[in-house]
């Protein structure tokens, strides 16, 4: 049994309690307003305190979060932690919700992180840069192991699968059938990283799905690592309200039953709260492969899932291209076309609706009205020729023709651009993935 499964469901707990401790102090500086972007693009702006000082324990916050699409949040609370760090723990007013901010003496806001499992309310992001915590667990049983304890640096819940919407939408039991690659550059040496893939189900109990070894990174020097990731049994993303990715460092881990398995990488010394800042990685990424998975064909490369209208939850119906500039210029030209062919079979049920819609990121015009292009007709899998739409059913090809299917004085003028394929389910809700219409060529001609 390796090392990174016995940690499974330890990082979740044990990092989310040491962060309610923090210990009090002054922040890093600034006037007490605060502003960010995530790595969604989403903004936050935090006011605490006054224009003329810094944060201080029991003031009054206000968070302000405008989503990609232009919606926008506002949480109000308290501030009952600061940490020397610049680590502000705020409590959203009303609710048991609380979350972390990490500010510095030039008004940033650095991350967003939330301290409560059941993500209820307010859902912050993950910024480009995680934040490895202090952490130590004692007597806790993991998989079947126990008792055990041990200490960490551990990222806690700044690292969630929502942030890079990727083409993996359920994992099988594997040793190594998928991959994930972590990227950034660390401000501190790293002995012993370890990734974990977890579910949270609407009952807010933790699932582990699997994990890997990433093992050293340096300090002060970009890396790029990747490791086989080992899944155990079967999991379906769209059955949990959270997925979770989460990177730690190793410091010392002892099973009892298992002293194979026990890691010694020194300690954390005893004057270090838990919760306190041990590392950070800045300019994080996180891809998760399905090396199995065969990818789209054609000029416009495989999609990605894109997100819900709140700009934060995946929205694993749609199937989404962001164009290249090459892409981009040929779309706008007379004539345009895009041409996909499908894999779809008679399988899929009666009640499905297909879309193609198209976004404009820069300029917030993000659901534009969609051009339908097959409905339940006939109670089947029905290929309706909208605007601008044809289907050959013999090659599967379906082709829209964009100046007629947009039709938008905006479009010509669009500096950046997504194109969407929905596919609406309603009448089989478990089946609500855009995977099983098997986009197999995506073209822009």
């Amino acid at each position: 049994m390796k090392k990174a499964f016995l940690l499974a469901g330890i990082i979740a707990i044990a990092v989310i309690i040491g962060f309610m401790f923090l210990a009090c102090g002054d922040p890093s500086g600034g006037s007490g307003q605060y502003s960010g972007l995530d790595v969604l693009g989403n903004s936050y702006k935090l006011s605490v305190g006054s224009d003329a000082r810094s944060a201080m324990k029991g003031d009054n916050f206000k968070i302000n979060v405008k989503t990609r699409d232009g919606s926008t949040k506002n949480i109000t609370g308290t501030v009952t932690g600061i940490s020397t760090d610049g680590t502000l723990t705020l409590k959203q007013s009303g609710t048991n919700v609380e979350f972390s901010a990490r500010v510095d003496g030039t008004n940033n806001l650095d991350s967003v992180a939330s301290l409560n499992p059941a993500h209820t309310g307010f859902i912050p992001r993950t910024f480009d840069t995680i934040f490895l915590r202090a952490n130590r667990w004692e007597n806790n049983t993991v998989g079947g192991y126990g008792p055990t304890r041990g200490e960490q640096y551990g990222s806690g819940y700044s690292v969630l699968v929502k942030d890079f919407p990727t083409n993996v939408s359920k994992v099988v039991d594997s040793t190594n059938r998928y991959t994930v690659t972590i990227t950034g550059t660390s401000d501190v040496a790293l002995t012993d990283v370890d990734f974990e893939l977890q579910g949270l189900t609407a009952s807010n109990e933790w699932v582990f799905f699997g994990s890997a070894n990433i093992d050293s990174i340096p300090a002060n020097s970009p890396f790029t690592r990747t490791a086989n990731v080992r899944i155990f049994g079967e999991h379906n993303f769209m059955s949990y309200k959270e997925i979770i990715m989460q990177v730690t460092n190793v410091i010392n881990f002892f099973a009892d039953d298992h002293p194979e398995d026990n890691v010694d990488n020194g300690t954390i010394p005893d004057d270090i709260p838990n919760g306190f800042i041990m590392a950070a990685i800045s300019d994080f990424s996180i891809k998760f492969v399905d090396t199995q998975r065969v990818p789209v064909n054609g000029n416009l490369g495989d999609y990605t899932y894109g997100f819900k209208e709140d700009g934060l939850s995946v929205e694993y119906r749609t199937a989404v291209w962001n164009l290249s500039m090459a892409n981009m210029t040929n779309a706008k030209k007379p004539g345009a076309k895009l041409e996909i062919t499908v894999g779809v079979n008679d399988i899929i049920p009666s009640g499905t609706v297909l879309d193609f819609i198209w976004q404009d990121p820069v300029r917030g015009l993000w659901w534009q009205p969609s051009t339908i292009i097959t409905t339940d007709e006939h109670n089947n899998w029905a290929f309706v020729e909208g605007t601008g739409v044809t289907y050959n059913d013999t090659s599967k090809k379906i082709t829209i023709n964009l100046p007629e299917a947009i039709n938008d004085d905006r479009f010509a003028d669009s500096t950046e651009l997504n194109f969407i394929i929905a596919c609406w389910w309603y009448k089989d809700a478990a089946q609500n993935n855009i995977d099983a219409i098997k986009i197999l060529t995506a073209n822009i001609n």
